[in-house]
């Protein structure tokens, strides 16, 4: 139950760093965040796919940091 309390927390901050950091650093090739697949999505209507692996990355490197944390 812990890992799963923790994962989410150490996800959301990854999200949300990934997504200031697109904002700061103008990235603009691959959204990172969960949030910036949400807003390309509405605002651009593109293809889903290619678009949710930047999330599924970041989302796969808090499970693995969790990982470390939690045995």
């Amino acid at each position: 139950m812990n890992f799963w309390i923790v994962f989410a927390i150490v996800g959301l901050i990854l999200d949300v760093v990934s997504y200031r950091a697109k904002l700061n650093f103008k990235l603009k090739s691959i959204p990172l965040s969960a949030f910036d697949v949400f807003t390309e999505y509405r605002t651009n209507h593109q293809d889903l796919y290619p678009m949710i692996l930047g999330p599924i990355f970041v989302w796969f490197l808090a499970y693995l940091i969790t990982g470390l944390f939690i045995k």
